[in-house]
């Protein structure tokens, strides 16, 4: 899944973070955050539409997605981040 961290008017050269990288300067530099982020579940709300062709006819699909998640997983044994999701 691709984010956009800056909106460019012109151009526009992609920028990719490793977010296994990130969590670990974290967790060194910056324990409380850290810790709030693998302690805490988050509520994530998607609703809209889409559409899509089906049988060479444009077809319209709502959704209504909820989901409550640590931003980071950590291993229940080995403490290791195993998963970044936001």
């Amino acid at each position: 899944m691709l984010h956009i961290y800056q909106w460019a008017a012109k151009g526009g050269l992609s920028m990719f973070v490793d977010g296994f990288k990130i969590a670990d300067i974290m967790r060194k530099n910056h324990p409380e955050a850290f810790k709030i982020l693998t302690e805490t579940q988050l509520e994530y709300i998607e609703e809209g539409y889409d559409i899509h062709e089906r049988n060479g006819a444009d077809y319209k699909f709502t959704f209504d997605m909820t989901a409550r998640h640590r931003v980071i997983k950590l291993d229940e044994k080995t403490k290791k981040v195993i998963k970044i999701q936001f």
